[in-house]
């Protein structure tokens, strides 16, 4: 892989790890049940949990339509659904819909509803991946570097 290539897969990788990471703060902050929301504005929320069924909708999608989305939708769907609680395609789907459902009626409502529960399951499943993907899209950079490629 080439050194542009690998920059390219680090940063969606981190892109999509602090996304994850924002929307996980959003739900965090409706769980608490608190009206305030802290340092953090209504907007802001209500984007990050947007932000969050956006990420999982496009894992859902390469579930349904698995020639319509990037590969790397397709990969992150993959070892979400087979790896830890291996699912079937049906149960993972499933699973996704009420993730996505709650977040989106949650991003409207700035309220918790119980399908938040499955939404930071997911969430922190894919922050888990993107890291670990990360790291070694690092070390493939470090690798070229040293040994000279371009």
């Amino acid at each position: 892989m080439s050194l542009w290539r690998a920059k390219r897969k680090y940063e969606a990788n981190q892109g999509l790890n602090e996304t994850a990471d924002d929307a996980l703060l959003a739900i965090a902050i409706l769980q608490s049940e608190s009206d305030e929301f802290g340092v953090y504005t209504s907007q802001e929320v209500e984007e990050n949990l947007k932000d969050g069924c956006e990420i999982l909708q496009g894992i859902h999608d390469a579930i349904e339509n698995p020639n319509e989305v990037s590969s790397y939708y397709l990969a992150l769907a993959d070892h979400l659904r087979t790896t830890g609680r291996k699912q079937t395609t049906n149960q993972f789907s499933r699973d996704l819909e009420t993730a996505t459902t709650a977040l989106a009626e949650s991003s409207e409502s700035l309220r918790w509803e119980s399908g938040l529960n499955k939404a930071k399951q997911l969430l922190q499943r894919v922050e888990e991946f993107t890291s670990e993907t990360s790291k070694r899209n690092v070390d493939h950079m470090r690798g070229n570097l040293a040994g000279g490629a371009r």
